[in-house]
């Protein structure tokens, strides 16, 4: 049973969805605190997906060689740093899968550095965009 269930429709009109049991919920509020609640998860998952500032695509290094998309939405800019919020999606079948979901202050030379992923490329991309 899920404890986090949602579901959007990305700028691309790609189905996608969040599953998560109790335990995905609280591992990620562990190390994502400003997700908070599921109305914030879910506004800041809708916001970056429907309105992203950079979608990227590629493959995770790890056995199961998951196809990944990254959106990125720019909220922010301060001298060097971007103020975003990133969600991951599995995306090898449709629905799509949000894996994770966070809003963090980066130097924006490191915003869109994916070392866990191989072949990454940028698919999208906002004109208006820093990152």
């Amino acid at each position: 049973m899920n404890y986090y269930s949602n579901k959007f429709i990305d700028r691309f009109d790609n189905k996608l969805e969040v599953e998560w049991s109790k335990g995905t919920w609280d591992f990620h509020l562990s190390k994502h605190p400003e997700i908070t609640n599921f109305k914030t998860a879910s506004g800041l998952i809708a916001d970056a997906l429907s309105n992203p500032s950079l979608v990227m695509l590629g493959r995770n290094i790890g056995e199961h060689q998951e196809m990944i998309r990254c959106y990125y939405k720019e909220h922010k800019r301060y001298q060097e740093e971007i103020y975003f919020t990133k969600v991951v999606v599995r995306c090898n079948k449709t629905p799509f899968r949000i894996k994770t979901v966070w809003k963090q202050w980066l130097i924006w030379e490191r915003v869109a550095q994916e070392t866990k992923y191989s072949n990454f490329k940028e698919i999208w991309r906002d004109q208006k965009t820093c990152l």
